[in-house]
């Protein structure tokens, strides 16, 4: 198991903790990557929902290495919301780590290339928390433009 280091912890705490970053680093991702990425491409996405331990996991690894869909992977951390500007930033200094059993204890091993549902961070940022209730989890509605 990775151990992190207190500028690490440090880091994540900053990046994740204030809404106001992570709204911003969207925005200046979005703009990045239409200004620097003429060949990406929109399309719709696809979920993937399911009970704890239901393989979901398995299916998101299945898909995103079929090389058809892209994800989140363990490297965009902690810069979830502006993965483009991250994975430019970091380019540089990436090494390699051997795959390590998640904390689950599961069997399954993980990477820093590893595809992960990093989706909560977003809802938790644009719904600013709404949609957690205490004995519920309240309905949202979607942008219909897919």
């Amino acid at each position: 198991m990775v151990e992190y280091t207190l500028a690490s912890k440090a880091l994540h705490h900053i990046a994740l903790d204030s809404a106001l970053i992570k709204k911003v680093g969207f925005d200046i991702d979005c703009l990045a990557s239409r200004f620097w990425c003429n060949e990406c491409e929109a399309r719709p996405p696809v979920y993937i929902a399911g009970l704890a331990r239901a393989g979901t996991t398995i299916l998101l690894e299945a898909l995103y290495s079929s090389g058809a869909f892209t994800t989140l992977t363990y490297r965009d951390m902690p810069f979830v919301t502006l993965p483009f500007l991250w994975g430019r930033l970091t380019a540089g200094y990436r090494h390699e780590a051997d795959r390590q059993e998640r904390a689950h204890q599961d069997g399954l091993f993980i990477s820093f290339d590893s595809p992960e549902a990093f989706e909560e961070v977003f809802w938790m940022t644009f719904t600013e928390q709404h949609y957690v209730q205490k004995r519920w989890i309240e309905p949202q509605s979607v942008d219909k433009k897919w």
